[in-house]
């Protein structure tokens, strides 16, 4: 059998096919999978072995473990957060905790006996 032919019969240790190259070298993985490549290492499976399945380098692999421990899948992502996103849920928070601190202070006024605007 032929090196090609061994490989595509390869499976891994967890009973998975490896993943398999496209005709883009320089492929992008998401998040999830560089985390699960990732946590393959953190249980004891080599990084050559997790590198030649994912088909990156074993340095590439071992920044993304160190980044992982860093700061978790978080800093496993390629594109930082989106700045209106992260006003968005800064101002949803906003709201929520308002509206908590009013209820609050309608209850207080309520049992005071303090008649309430209409809504």
């Amino acid at each position: 059998m032929h090196q090609d032919e061994n490989q595509n019969n390869a499976v891994t240790s967890e009973g998975r096919s490896p993943k398999r190259v496209t005709a883009n070298k320089r492929r992008r993985l998401s998040a999830k999978a560089k985390a699960e490549a990732v946590l393959r290492i953190l249980r004891g499976e080599s990084i050559e072995t997790v590198s030649r399945e994912y088909r990156v380098s074993a340095a590439t692999l071992s920044q993304w473990r160190d980044d992982f421990i860093y700061a978790g899948t978080v800093a496993l992502k390629s594109r930082p957060t989106d700045p209106t996103e992260a006003r968005l849920k800064e101002a949803q928070a906003k709201i929520g905790d308002l509206t908590m601190r009013l209820e609050i202070a309608e209850t207080y006024l309520r049992k005071k006996g303090v008649r309430l605007w209409k809504k």
